[in-house]
């Protein structure tokens, strides 16, 4: 991993799908919460959170005991994801549709982790990647191809060829 500092006490690291502000603390977390943060990412490992294990599962239990106000998520096992309630990509799919002028049933939706699954429940057209959690699995409608596969692209080329409107 590649940590890189752009001002002094600022450190990020370069992960594989981010640019990952590196923050340590409680006084941090308030002061990522007055710079308009909206999620805060927290792995034991300091970035992908691959690894479930004892002291990530006390964490969750810890964070949700203080605070239940807010929605705790995961996009791999050994991480945690801390939103406000309403800040998941369920409401923001539903908005985006909405702006759109699309109902429900002509929305489709792709995910494989636990942090899917509210935008997986606004969308008719549900769809779980092969590389899914099983949670996410039972929650879709449909499967497709894992990410590694090109499972989105996959799944829109199969729309797309039955000329399904969705």
């Amino acid at each position: 991993m590649t940590t890189i500092a752009f001002a002094p006490g600022q450190h990020y690291h370069v992960a594989k799908r981010a640019l990952v502000e590196v923050c340590y603390g409680e006084e941090a977390m308030y002061a990522a919460a007055e710079r308009g943060i909206m999620k805060l990412y927290l792995a034991e490992d300091g970035c992908d959170g691959a690894a479930d294990n004892a002291n990530i599962r006390a964490a969750r239990a810890a964070v949700r005991a203080a605070l239940p106000h807010l929605q705790m998520t995961k996009s791999a096992p050994g991480n945690i994801e801390i939103t406000p309630e309403n800040a998941g990509k369920g409401t923001a799919l539903a908005y985006l549709a909405q702006y759109l002028g699309l109902e429900r049933e002509q929305v489709m939706a792709m995910g494989d982790a636990e942090n899917d699954l509210s935008m997986l429940e606004y969308a008719e057209h549900s769809v779980a990647m092969a590389n899914a959690s099983d949670e996410v699995k039972a929650a879709c409608r449909y499967q497709t191809a894992s990410n590694d596969d090109c499972g989105v692209a996959a799944m829109i080329d199969r729309v797309l060829a039955a000329k399904e409107t969705i």
